[in-house]
């Protein structure tokens, strides 16, 4: 019986599997940690879709629509190691419009499991729109390696030339010392007209939980805010 309900599930995934997604960048910088577009197009459509798997459990399902137009954009990133990074982004001439509903789960075993809803609805029309944000996770484990892989960049070199033999590096904080917070937050503005919002959750993999919100709103001078927070 399960084995043909699994069957049952996987055929009507395919059967509803109508995703279809197309994307166009035209790019005259583009590395790792920075771009610019001198154009972007981007459209998606996806239908809901289910899937069982009675060997590691999962379900999925999904609806939406979305699409991008943006006629210059340019952003950059900023690591932080392992505690996070600083992203921002400006952009001219952005035309978008999106409505989607996703639910995730999986259970694997007894003790590891994962689970997210997220929803996101809005549409906007900009001329100028500029993105700041953050994310960092601050645990033993991400400060810990974040100034030890800082010294073993920097400061170790100087100490092996002194010393006039290989001085050993910082180790790594071992992975059960990876418990703490996480918290995110960003700030939007520009000019145009936008009416989004979205928010979500998300329990991974028995490691912790993250809860995220944000609105988006203006005609004419144009602000918006979001934050995250969570534990892991």
């Amino acid at each position: 019986m399960a084995e043909q309900l699994a069957a049952s599930a996987g055929t009507l995934g395919q059967a509803l599997d109508l995703s279809k997604d197309a994307s166009l960048d035209v790019s005259i910088c583009s590395t790792q940690d920075k771009s610019v577009n001198i154009g972007h197009v981007e459209a998606e459509y996806s239908a809901p879709d289910a899937g069982l798997n009675t060997e590691k459990t999962k379900a999925h399902a999904s609806v939406g629509i979305s699409g991008a137009i943006n006629i210059a954009d340019a952003k950059t990133e900023i690591g932080l190691g392992r505690v996070g990074q600083i992203d921002g982004k400006v952009t001219a001439g952005t035309i978008n419009a999106h409505g989607k509903m996703e639910a995730k789960a999986e259970i694997k075993g007894l003790t590891d499991t994962s689970a997210s809803l997220k929803a996101s609805a809005g549409a906007e029309a900009m001329a100028i729109d500029g993105h700041a944000g953050f994310e960092v996770s601050i645990t033993p484990k991400t400060v810990g390696d974040t100034l030890g892989g800082l010294y073993n960049s920097y400061v170790d070199p100087v100490v092996d030339s002194v010393a006039g033999r290989d001085v050993p590096e910082i180790p790594e904080v071992p992975d059960n010392f990876d418990h703490g917070i996480v918290i995110g937050g960003h700030i939007d503005g520009g000019y145009g007209a936008s009416l989004k919002g979205s928010a979500g959750i998300e329990i991974g993999d028995g490691k912790g939980v993250k809860v995220s919100g944000s609105f988006k709103a203006g005609l004419g001078p144009v602000v918006g805010a979001g934050v995250t927070f969570g534990a892991k």
